[in-house]
């Protein structure tokens, strides 16, 4: 569940968005520096304050040119993109 919390907090939409406490379960799983995390997000959050982006795919295309300034957010929304494609394609199978 805390997963899908992070995964969540990865929306420009939620209440929760780019919150270090949301994502370390997520961050984890995905073996990312959380001190990283902490750091990339204290300075891409204001940076996102006049954003557009309405979903994580958006945010992606927004961030992934400062990909040498935020790996560790990259990483993140490239795992929670993957993960429910991941998910329905097994359950598909049975």
């Amino acid at each position: 569940m805390e997963i899908l919390r992070g995964i969540s907090s990865l929306s420009p939409n939620s209440s929760t968005f780019l919150e270090v406490k949301e994502l370390t379960d997520l961050c984890t799983m995905l073996q990312c520096d959380v001190v990283s995390l902490s750091n990339e997000a204290e300075v891409l959050k204001p940076m996102l304050k006049q954003s557009k982006s309405k979903d994580i795919v958006d945010l992606y295309f927004e961030v992934s040119p400062l990909q040498q300034a935020f790996p560790t957010i990259i990483h993140l929304l490239i795992g929670a993109m993957t993960i429910p494609v991941s998910s329905t394609t097994t359950e598909r199978t049975f």
